[in-house]
C-alpha cells in the first residue's frame, strides 16, 4: 500500500484527487463539522485497529519481533498514511513523498524477525538502528 503511494502509474481512477479522508480531515479543520470529524476519525481508527491486529498476528506467527509494540506501530503506520496523503495531496507529483515512503518502509521492515541486525542472540538495545 505504501509503495503504491509513490507509483505515478497507479491505476486507481480516483488517485488524481488524493485521499478523500485526509482531504476531508484537512478541510474540516476550518469547518469544524462534528459529523465529518466523527467520520474521518472513525476511518483512521479502523485503520489503526486493523494494523494492531495484523501486527499481533505477525508477532504470533514469528514474522515480527515479539518486542514490537503493536499499538505504537499502528499509530506510526496510521500517521504515515496521513503524512503521505498530505505530501501528495494534489497527486500530480507523488515524488514529493518518495524519500518519506522509503524511510517508512525501512522502519517497518526493521520490525521483521528476519531483518538484518535482528538476530535472536542480540538484546533489544543492541539491534541495528535505522538512524
Amino acid at each position: 500500500i505504501l509503495d503504491s503511494a509513490t507509483d505515478p502509474k497507479g491505476n486507481l481512477t480516483s488517485a488524481k484527487f488524493g485521499c478523500l479522508f485526509v482531504n476531508t480531515m484537512v478541510e474540516n479543520a476550518a469547518l469544524q463539522n462534528a459529523e465529518f470529524k466523527e467520520y474521518t476519525n472513525g476511518h483512521f481508527e479502523d485503520v489503526r485497529k486493523a494494523v494492531i491486529g495484523l501486527i499481533e498476528r505477525a508477532k504470533a506467527n514469528g514474522s515480527v519481533r515479539a518486542d514490537v509494540d503493536a499499538v505504537a506501530a499502528a499509530d506510526f503506520i496510521k500517521g504515515s498514511f496521513m503524512a503521505i496523503a498530505l505530501l501528495t495531496r494534489d497527486a500530480q507529483d507523488v515524488s514529493a513523498a518518495s524519500g518519506y515512503v522509503k524511510m517508512v518502509l525501512a522502519a517497518i521492515r526493521s520490525w521483521r524477525s528476519d531483518a538484518p541486525g535482528n538476530s535472536p542472540s542480540l538484546k533489544t538495545n543492541q539491534r541495528t538502528s535505522l538512524f
